[in-house]
């Protein structure tokens, strides 16, 4: 994501995703009765009932843990889903076995933006920049399919640009932490994210980012980086990760600590 659009030429290793221009409603599913896939399905046969003319070719997925996302390539059919109100019926477990209606209005994505004439080239690159974010310690066999739908819950992504680096591309993704960084922030403000560092190792093996938050939570810890390696064509985290603190007291005060860490049935 930390890529120079004017730059993609000069690098045979940067891809740029453009994303196919589309309309994006979400559905709201938390009154729905069932897991998230039970619920998807029950939307999805809703969409059939009304005979929503959506982007077939893009599933319908959930976004967050209240919300299903359906894409349209058509403005005035976008527009007309907005307006309206789905219907689902359903029915209680247990023996009263009563009979529902849950009421469901969609809304879109992101609210359509007002198109400007006047903006200079370099406010609108400063625009951009301001709205672009860089990530970091991405494993590589995470596609950008995982990566868009990661942050796609927080608004609408327009680019994504990937670069590789070894093994890591230049974002929590699953079980992996990664570091966000704003694509405005100076160099001084990135050396100083990386000042107060400290190695923690002895980790069960596979250990993820996600295994350690209560350990980050404990130590006061900022940021997360666990290494890998690549072991007879297999992706390999390292038994160790390097933890990032704010402060010199934070980093002192967690090389005092004796943390017991557990991971199944195993702790160190």
């Amino acid at each position: 994501m930390d890529v120079d659009p004017s730059n993609l030429n000069k690098d045979p290793s940067i891809i740029t995703i453009e994303k196919v221009k589309e309309h994006i409603a979400l559905v709201p599913y938390g009154e729905l009765i069932g897991g998230k896939g039970l619920k998807t399905i029950k939307i999805k046969k809703a969409l059939q009932t009304y005979n929503i003319q959506y982007n077939k070719q893009l599933p319908v997925t959930p976004l967050g843990k209240q919300r299903v996302k359906v894409s349209f390539l058509d403005k005035e059919k976008f527009d007309q889903f907005l307006k309206m109100e789905l219907v689902i019926q359903e029915q209680k477990e247990g023996d009263s076995g009563e009979v529902f209606n849950v009421k469901l209005q969609p809304t879109p994505l992101k609210p359509e933006k007002v198109a400007t004439t006047n903006d200079k080239n370099s406010d609108t690159s400063q625009n951009s920049n301001s709205r672009t974010i860089q990530v970091i310690d991405i494993p590589a066999y995470r596609q950008v399919r995982e990566i868009r739908e990661s942050f796609e819950d927080l608004g609408e992504i327009e680019k994504i640009y990937t670069r590789g680096a070894g093994l890591y591309q230049s974002y929590h993704i699953n079980k992996n932490i990664v570091r966000v960084l704003p694509l405005l922030l100076s160099k001084e403000e990135r050396e100083k994210r990386k000042q107060f560092s400290l190695r923690l190792s002895g980790l069960h093996y596979q250990t993820s980012g996600y295994d350690l938050k209560e350990v980050m939570t404990q130590c006061k810890g900022k940021t997360c980086f666990i290494p890998a390696v690549m072991i007879q064509g297999k992706y390999q985290r390292c038994r160790y990760a390097y933890i990032h603190f704010s402060s010199q007291d934070d980093l002192v005060e967690a090389r005092q600590m004796k943390i017991e860490f557990k991971k199944g049935n195993a702790s160190t």
